[in-house]
């Protein structure tokens, strides 16, 4: 299957496991599991496998599903528990099982008497009594992964690589890679950024000089160290490449600027007189339509003191501070707001740039260290928050996740189904996502 008709067909399911007390007799011994069925949409999402890139696109699912056919082991015995066809005519089914043991689950989804999704997922002992929710993901039979980072000739690549970002159309996948056999000649030996276009299947690496000479000095391999621009146009990496721009002396990370039309290459951590930064800058962003980038630096680039975040116009080439430095942060596709952690307090915020002003989500109380306490996506105009905390706080339970719309700042918990609250790891909460309009969420 090609790289666009995968776009096309991939499809993910989330299908939720209600664990509730047992009402039989032996409750004390069993659980009862109730199945939910439901669709999700959202949108794009990438993982990274065996040290691998792989590129999937979450769509809705409009198939009706009859019936799963559930596999239920021990895990540390092999032992089979449960082996059973489940009808979903009423969305709804329940399951008996052992408490006290490990459970390992395997599912597959039929539409038809064929098998349209499948997936698995593992279990920890329930105590006698307890009622838990969990996920289990399906994901469709007939979609297959694309691995992005695939050398020449279709070789494995020889490196670690670690996805970046899509652009809008889905057309192309950023990733940054230390890896020497993704194109002719890398043999700068670093780590650079590349693009790969899915529709011709062809890779660029952006990690050079205006006129295509590779960088001498790794890129800056982190998710937050590398945006592009709604049409794939623009892209923002960090990097602490030496001859990527003009007269590059100061032994730090700077932010780049790539257009992957003309091949320009631009150094934007500069002071306002167009100096040298004499400290380290990274972390970029980009809006949809490439005009608005934003970054941190620990250089007084226009005369604050501190760490800073700073704003860059594309357009009209002005900088300006505009927060203190964020623990976190993330600009909205409209290059309008940023929703960002605060290390003076450890609050979740909104700064909306045209009147300079924060608003709020939730306060933290105390400063965070750098530590990192919230993960959060935010729609394309800063309406809509989707985030999660690994601590509690008066409004919130840790590793749950919630919706904050900023037009009446009304806080929703999305993590639950029918009021059940979905089994959660409060010190492993993973970056949920959410679609360009605020409709639709991942997590």
């Amino acid at each position: 299957m090609d790289a666009k008709k995968y776009w096309q067909h991939i499809v993910s399911v989330l299908c939720l496991l209600f664990l509730v007390a047992c009402t039989s007799p032996d409750k004390d011994s069993s659980a009862t599991i109730v199945f939910s069925l439901h669709n999700l949409k959202s949108s794009m999402t990438s993982s990274s496998v065996s040290q691998k890139t792989i590129a999937r696109s979450i769509h809705e699912n409009d198939a009706a599903i009859s019936f799963l056919e559930i596999n239920i082991l021990n895990p540390d015995t092999s032992e089979q528990i449960v082996n059973q066809t489940i009808s979903l005519e009423n969305e709804r089914a329940e399951l008996v099982v052992p408490a006290e043991i490990n459970l390992s689950f395997s599912a597959k989804a039929f539409e038809n008497n064929a098998i349209r999704y499948y997936g698995s997922s593992l279990v920890s002992a329930l105590k006698p009594g307890e009622q838990r929710a969990i996920s289990l993901n399906l994901y469709s039979t007939d979609a297959e992964p694309v691995q992005i980072d695939l050398g020449l000739l279709n070789k494995l690549s020889n490196g670690k690589s670690s996805g970046e970002g899509f652009s809008a159309s889905r057309n192309y996948v950023l990733f940054s890679s230390d890896a020497d056999n993704l194109i002719e000649n890398d043999d700068n030996q670093v780590a650079d950024i590349f693009l790969r276009d899915l529709d011709s299947n062809k890779i660029i690496n952006l990690h050079t000089d205006s006129k295509g000479t590779l960088a001498k000095g790794d890129a800056i391999q982190a998710v937050t160290d590398a945006a592009i621009s709604a049409d794939g146009r623009y892209v923002v990496f960090s990097s602490t490449a030496d001859n990527l721009d003009n007269n590059i002396t100061n032994n730090v990370s700077d932010v780049f600027l790539k257009d992957t039309l003309t091949g320009k290459t631009q150094r934007i951590s500069l002071t306002k007189d167009k100096q040298e930064a004499d400290a380290p800058s990274d972390q970029p962003d980009i809006s949809e339509n490439g005009e608005i980038i934003v970054f941190r630096s620990a250089a007084s680039l226009t005369g604050s003191e501190g760490i800073k975040l700073y704003q860059y116009n594309r357009v009209t080439e002005l900088l300006e501070a505009v927060l203190d430095a964020p623990v976190s942060f993330q600009l909205s596709g409209d290059g309008k707001a940023i929703v960002y952690q605060a290390l003076s307090d450890g609050g979740l915020n909104i700064y909306r740039m045209d009147g300079s002003t924060s608003q709020t989500i939730i306060p933290m109380g105390e400063a965070d260290n750098g530590d990192g306490k919230y993960q959060y996506s935010v729609d394309r105009q800063a309406r809509f928050i989707i985030f999660s905390s690994t601590v509690d706080s008066d409004e919130i339970l840790a590793g749950h996740y919630y919706l904050y719309d900023s037009n009446n700042t009304q806080v929703s918990l999305l993590s639950q189904i029918d009021g059940e609250l979905l089994e959660v790891d409060a010190d492993k909460i993973d970056k949920p996502g959410i679609s360009s309009d605020g409709r639709y969420f991942l997590f």
